[in-house]
């Protein structure tokens, strides 16, 4: 007997508060790690959320939270992850309250640093100014700093250290020193008031900045979430009722008003009208309406009224679905990142203990003491690792929310660096490279025969056919097509009935033979239709050949555009279809394609992607069905089209809400341009700190120097990412 299959993990998202840097994520991420029943942990700083993965029913969310706070931070209440609106409401508003106690509490330490600055730097002989700076910078250090001096102390219960304890141990150990000064008599020479002081302010308006900066990187999930309305005009018993849109159901009947936001999927029963769906797909035209189409959720009804019968609402609506691939994609980390979290975890230990090997060098060196503490007190300011904690998850959370704005949504992180390196992109025919609708290309027909009139007798016949090549033939058919009677199909061959007093058989070349009907007169027409790959559909009418239609999938429009992209950016594409040759080698002529694979099985498409990666290549796989999904996954990068099977969309890495190829060329391009900012940013990071450190420990560098190049190593490292925003198309 087969043994059943365990349950699935589950997995969680906690958000964070109380996070000062990548040492506090990289900590509480092991804190989490520990718990029982955590089967992995990944904590972002950048946003705020501990991602985790549950072995079943093992651990309760209380229990989590328990571990969160005991780690020295907290998790938020109020956060309903069943309503993507209102969570991002409730975070907005925790961060927002956040950011409101830190501008209050810059302002005041601006406010009192002002006059210890002035009287420490230009009067700093005058005695009675020093016991006016003492109180003032007091306030300012253990006042508005008070958060270093918490965090430090709830740091040091759980054994370690992070920003906190840097500034707090710089900045108090600089009034520390200064009063013992002042009390003692010791000398103006070792009174720096101004320096715990300045320091600081800097360091929170630093803070300020840093968290303003960040709000605007994730700005992009917010807006996918704000796109829900918060109400709905719901049709019942003849009566519109406005209710709240969180409440619709399946089933639901509900009025859409010109202009307003659509409050749910659904699909039209009633109306015509536009939707504006550049939101969701980045396409900017309006996109028609009618009956039996379907509108998403967040779109924008045109100036047309209709009625929509709800199919999707809450999460299972097109709308959360792309917030919930964006939210995953920006909790992930990418590999690079796991570098840098080993680097974090230790790195202020390791300052820590440059600080008093600086303090102890000077000392022994013959230093006065005072030199020696303000130089070791510049080691811990000058030190920061927030810059490295926010290089690689800023630019991967504008990146992504830059690809959604654009339709392109990405399902991991490490997507975004696979993105960047391709080299060869495989892509399948039908569906990705065409259409995917077959449509006539050509009507041959015999003597005394007109083309419409072999369309219009054929389509006649294929009335109450499902076929894709029936309904080519209806929609080619010109004027009024008349009634079939006797109509008889034959599995694999065609169909045949009486049109007008008319014997017609529609389908295969093998149909007529087996009809008895000569078909020689267009032998010619039809081996040069099957080598460019074309469908081919016989006519005949009372015993004789009437004509010969041809049909071919068509082109998608943008496609020869995209494929040239691809070859500017040093990507090679190759075709690899289960289509005949002719087929194939009809749409490689039209493209350009050099590398062209036909009638390849699924199994051959994994073979030829192995190939690749065999050669040396990074190889990315564009397919739209079932049978793309063993290359999608081999592939270092699969990318799936909007309109395709569902299991190609959940094995790609990346999907193109809107199927057109020219997002293919800007979705490697968004991930060229994110790794790109990643690597500078860890460079800005690292290089900061090792041109840094080394200049204060020497003692180049005063605490209210040091604490300047703090701050502004973070602002920048998240400015540079938020160029992404403006990534080029």
């Amino acid at each position: 007997m087969d043994t059943p299959a365990p349950p699935p993990a589950a997995r969680l998202d906690l958000p964070i508060v109380g996070m000062t840097c990548a040492s506090c994520a990289v900590r509480l991420q092991r804190v989490l790690g520990r718990v029982d029943g955590v089967l992995g942990a990944e904590v972002n700083y950048a946003t705020g959320v501990a991602r985790l993965t549950l072995s079943p029913g093992v651990v309760d969310r209380p229990r989590l939270v328990s571990a969160v706070s005991r780690a020295g931070f907290e998790v938020p209440d109020g956060l309903d992850d069943d309503d993507p609106a209102a969570e991002a409401d409730a975070r907005r508003a925790i961060e927002e309250t956040a950011r409101r106690i830190l501008s209050r509490d810059v302002a005041l330490a601006a406010l009192l640093t002002l006059p210890v600055f002035v009287l420490g730097m230009f009067f700093m002989h005058w005695t009675p100014g020093a016991w006016i700076s003492a109180p003032l910078s007091a306030v300012v250090v253990f006042g508005a700093g008070r958060r270093f001096f918490v965090g430090a102390l709830t740091q040091l219960k759980q054994g370690a250290a992070n920003m906190d304890s840097l500034v707090a141990l710089g900045a108090g150990a600089a009034w520390g020193l200064s009063a013992v000064g002042l009390l003692g008599g010791l000398g103006h020479g070792v009174i720096y008031f101004e320096s715990g002081a300045v320091v600081v302010t800097l360091v929170l308006l630093g803070k300020l900045l840093e968290e303003r900066a960040r709000a605007s990187a994730v700005e992009g999930l917010r807006r996918l979430a704000d796109l829900s309305p918060q109400t709905a005009l719901v049709i019942e018993d003849g009566q519109v009722i406005e209710r709240p849109a969180r409440s619709l159901r399946v089933g639901d009947l509900a009025l859409l008003r010109p202009s307003a936001r659509v409050p749910a999927d659904g699909v039209v029963e009633e109306g015509q009208t536009t939707a504006d769906e550049s939101m969701l797909t980045g396409e900017s035209r309006p996109v028609e309406k009618s009956l039996g189409d379907t509108m998403l959720a967040g779109t924008v009804n045109g100036a047309g009224g209709a009625r929509l019968r709800v199919t999707a609402v809450g999460k299972t609506t097109a709308l959360a679905r792309i917030s919930a691939l964006v939210r995953d994609a920006q909790a992930q980390k990418a590999p690079v990142q796991r570098v840098v979290d080993k680097i974090a975890a230790v790195f202020a230990p390791v300052v820590l203990i440059l600080a008093a090997l600086t303090g102890v060098g000077w000392a022994l060196w013959g230093a006065e003491l005072n030199v020696a503490l303000v130089n070791a007190v510049s080691v811990l300011v000058i030190a920061c690792p927030c810059a490295l904690g926010l290089a690689t998850p800023t630019a991967i959370l504008v990146g992504t929310a830059r690809g959604a704005e654009r339709g392109v949504l990405t399902r991991g992180a490490s997507a975004i660096e696979a993105a960047s390196g391709i080299t060869h992109l495989v892509l399948d025919k039908t569906g990705t490279l065409t259409l995917g609708k077959l449509r006539v290309n050509q009507v041959f027909t015999a003597e005394g025969r007109s083309a419409e009139d072999v369309l219009r007798l054929a389509a006649a016949v294929e009335v109450g056919a499902e076929h894709p090549l029936a309904a080519a033939v209806r929609a080619a058919a010109t004027g009024p097509v008349p009634g079939a009677l006797n109509v008889v199909t034959t599995a694999g061959r065609g169909v045949r009935g009486q049109v007008q007093g008319q014997d017609v058989i529609v389908g295969s070349r093998r149909a007529l033979v087996d009809a008895g009907v000569e078909a020689s007169a267009l032998g010619e027409q039809a081996e040069a239709g099957e080598a460019r790959g074309e469908a081919l559909v016989w006519v005949a009418v009372d015993g004789a050949l009437a004509g010969l239609i041809t049909l071919a999938d068509t082109l998608r429009p943008e496609a020869a555009e995209a494929i040239g992209s691809l070859r500017e950016m040093g990507v090679e594409p190759v075709l690899c279809t289960g289509d005949s040759a002719g087929a194939a080698r009809a749409v490689a002529t039209a493209l350009g394609l050099q590398v062209v694979h036909s009638e390849q099985s699924p199994a051959d498409k994994l073979e030829v992607v192995r190939a690749l990666q065999a050669a040396g290549g990074r190889v990315g796989v564009v397919g739209d069905g079932v049978n793309d999904t063993p290359a999608l996954a081999a592939a270092s990068l699969g990318v799936a089209m909007g309109a395709g099977a569902e299991a190609a969309r959940q094995t790609a890495d990346l999907t193109l809400v809107r199927d057109d190829l020219r997002l293919l060329p800007e979705a490697l391009q968004l991930g060229r341009d994110t790794l790109r900012a990643i690597h500078q940013n860890l460079a800005w990071a690292f290089g900061y700190n090792l041109i840094a450190i080394p200049l204060a420990m020497a003692g180049q560098l005063t605490p209210m120097i040091a604490g300047a190049a703090m701050a502004f190593s973070s602002v920048s490292v998240v400015l540079n990412s938020l160029r992404l925003r403006r990534a080029r198309r």
